[in-house]
């Protein structure tokens, strides 16, 4: 085995923990069980929508469908399961259990084939429907919808998540649907008063769906208590056809073949008649004497908890996004060892073209993005830990101060690290596309379906530009307690570092030669965060204090996002991965293994300091670091690039999938990228054969002279 092998031998071990036999396992389940067609080459939706649902009956029926929880890790996740019951009482394991929890873990399933598997998608928003009814309803009353129960799992239900209207989708407060009570029957009646208040883009609703949760304006003897959820019966159990009062519809083609195959549909209610044990109910109920009884008091953070249902679907995503950057990642960094193009001709090499990967640009764009695929990658995996604990203090009923605070930093974590990963997937997709040169436009190298498969992420779940102001208002919430001189601190430790702010402030960079210390470029991230947010707490005092300008506080707020809490909620980010990342590094006993991934965080701190976005202007701007250590770090952060570059190989190597799931051709594990590009070209039907239509080419063309002029 050679050194790089090793290398990739022992990443692939601290990466995933063993699991490799599993690992090995899932694929061979993906490939020999599932085995998903090409969505691309499906003529129309309706084909695309079948092999769609035919992938998620596959799923569920192998036991894959995600209903697991990290707790089928625990023990030995490599002993033989050739049989299927071969485990003790207590552990009351499958293999599929093992291999769904261990697919998940990974986040291979989105990794699939071609144009992607949305099958997943399908089952992904199948359980968002299950799990938000077990979150925000009882088992005294929704006890049919929890994941556990036979008609979820046999899928006699089909659920779907009805949240977003034709004119409102991330401002949920003011949504138009709506719910009334009516006292003489003691049920509500569901109503959307006009066109426009429809539920659109809803996920597996066009088509499929059964019942949905909706999300509507409670109104009791005409006073409105806001926004709640209901579980609503859509189409008859049996035929498959709507119910009265309810009008459903597809909401047209997308642009990607792959989400083509996806659901999406649009409806609206007439009058519709719901029971009273169709509301949700954990947190607030309607008697059937008509009286509104909540049992949380603050109204923030009843709605706090009402939306908090929406963090596990931003959780996945991000990590799912960040799973697909690597496998652009994957292809561009094969491709570029792979690929030679011009060079200088040497006494001791006669062969003069080189690998596009010694090039110091084609470093420069990909090093930095493959270091943040892993050091988001080792977030992710915290952040999906941290919202089952949520989810299992959730299920036990427990409001406490710590389940609130817990909710609290979950909602804003996840506000964060949705946009942060998708825009890192975003523009990882896009470079690595340009990379790969004119080969990367093809559609056997993969990268420009992902590209376009990734694009939804942006402003599904919430838009981007809109959910990170969450994490603004947490930290503006925080860092008003650190200046009144009180001590800030968080379950899951994200805003801790605030409560040095008197310390940092007046500290400055005292690098003279090298950026190699973790503490300094920790210390920069986390005073770039703070320098951020102090300076957008002021600006928004200003406007909303200033006896001519004075602003309301939507106003204020509103004003205050450019360069200035946009830029604040962003260098949080980048901070809390970082730190989360060099925890996990840390812990890591492979000298070799522990360097490379240290390298990594490094490029990454310092690319997301002095070099990603414009708020690096900043570090000079508040007198942090002069212009020659800013010179100094850009220096270094070429440097590394070019060291990383050496071992690129062996990174992705560590995180690849095998080449039927990568599915490049440019890409493939031997480099080979010539042979596997002619496997492909010549395979494709009629590649040798006259066009069809040859006669039109040899057909003179009449000039009419139709269009001469008549002047």
């Amino acid at each position: 085995m050679t050194s790089s092998q090793n290398l990739t031998h022992s990443l692939h071990n601290f990466l995933f923990q063993n699991h490799q036999e599993t690992l090995s396992r899932a694929y061979s389940l993906i490939h020999d069980a599932l085995r998903p067609k090409n969505l691309v080459l499906l003529e129309g939706k309706e084909q695309r929508r079948e092999e769609n649902l035919r992938q998620f009956r596959e799923i569920v029926s192998l036991g894959l469908d995600g209903w697991y929880t990290d707790e089928h890790l625990d023990g030995n996740p490599t002993a033989d399961t050739s049989s299927k019951h071969n485990l003790t009482t207590t552990q009351q394991r499958t293999r599929e259990d093992l291999i769904a929890a261990l697919w998940r873990r990974v986040h291979t399933v989105n990794a699939m084939w071609d144009a992607g598997m949305v099958g997943q998608v399908t089952s992904t928003l199948h359980q968002l429907f299950s799990t938000t009814i077990e979150s925000l309803g009882t088992k005294e009353s929704h006890a049919r919808f929890f994941p556990s129960s036979p008609d979820m799992k046999n899928l006699s239900i089909f659920g779907c998540f009805a949240l977003t209207e034709m004119t409102h989708g991330s401002d949920t407060k003011n949504m138009k649907t709506e719910v009334r009570y009516l006292p003489e029957t003691q049920s509500f009646e569901l109503h959307t008063p006009h066109r426009d208040a429809s539920k659109v883009w809803i996920g597996n609703l066009g088509k499929h769906a059964t019942h949905a949760i909706v999300a509507a304006q409670l109104i009791i003897q005409s006073k409105s208590y806001g926004l709640h959820w209901f579980v609503v019966p859509i189409r008859n159990e049996v035929t498959h056809d709507m119910l009265p009062g309810v009008y459903v519809g597809d909401w047209g083609s997308k642009t990607s073949a792959t989400w083509d195959a996806m659901d999406n549909g649009f409806v609206w209610f007439d009058h519709v008649k719901l029971p009273l044990a169709s509301m949700l109910n954990r947190y607030q109920e309607v008697t059937p004497q008509g009286e509104y009884v909540v049992k949380i008091k603050d109204r923030r953070t009843l709605f706090g908890l009402t939306l908090g249902a929406l963090s596990g679907g931003r959780v996945g995503i991000a990590h799912d996004v960040v799973s697909r950057s690597r496998l652009s990642l994957i292809i561009a960094v094969r491709y570029s060892h792979a690929r030679k193009q011009f060079g200088e001709p040497t006494r001791n090499s006669p062969e003069t073209e080189q690998p596009v990967i010694s090039y110091q640009y084609q470093q420069y764009r990909l090093m930095p993005r493959l270091a943040t695929y892993f050091c988001m990658n080792f977030f992710g995996r915290n952040l999906h830990n941290w919202y089952q604990e949520l989810k299992q203090m959730t299920a036990s009923g427990d409001i406490t101060h710590q389940f609130l605070d817990m909710n609290s930093e979950i909602h804003a974590l996840s506000c964060g690290f949705k946009p942060v990963a998708s825009w890192h997937a975003r523009d990882t997709m896009q470079i690595c596309r340009e990379c790969a040169g004119g080969h990367g436009f093809a559609a056997w190298a993969r990268l420009t379906a992902l590209r376009d498969d990734l694009d939804p992420s942006l402003t599904y779940e919430g838009d981007n530009n809109v959910i990170i102001a969450q994490v603004a208002k947490y930290l503006l919430q925080a860092i008003k307690r650190v200046h009144q001189g009180r001590k800030v601190s968080s379950p899951f430790h994200s805003i801790d570092y605030l409560n040095d702010l008197a310390k940092f402030f007046g500290q400055k960079c005292n690098i003279e030669s090298s950026f190699k210390s973790t503490e300094e470029i920790s210390n920069a991230l986390k005073w770039k965060s703070m320098y951020l947010l102090v300076k957008s707490s002021k600006k928004l005092a200003n406007l909303m204090g200033s006896s001519e300008k004075t602003k309301s506080t939507w106003s204020a707020f509103n004003q205050t996002q450019a360069f200035h809490l946009h830029s604040a909620a962003r260098a949080h980010m980048d901070n809390v991965v970082f730190q989360c990342a060099m925890e996990h590094i840390q812990n890591c006993t492979d000298t070799q293994v522990r360097n490379v991934l240290t390298q990594c965080a490094h490029l990454f701190g310092l690319w997301s300091l002095v070099a990603k976005d414009e708020s690096s202007s900043v570090l000079l701007e508040g007198g942090y670091m002069n212009a020659h250590q800013m010179q100094l770090a850009r220096d270094e952060i070429l440097e590394w690039c070019r060291e990383l570059s050496e071992v690129s190989l062996s990174l992705v190597n560590a995180v690849a999938p095998p080449d039927f799931i990568l599915n490049s051709a440019i890409a493939p594990s031997d480099l080979d990228y010539p042979k596997a590009i002619w496997n492909r070209v010549l395979q494709e039907k009629g590649v040798y054969e006259k066009a069809k239509y040859w006669e039109i080419l040899r057909t003179p063309v009449q000039k009419r002279g139709g269009l001469a002029s008549k002047l």
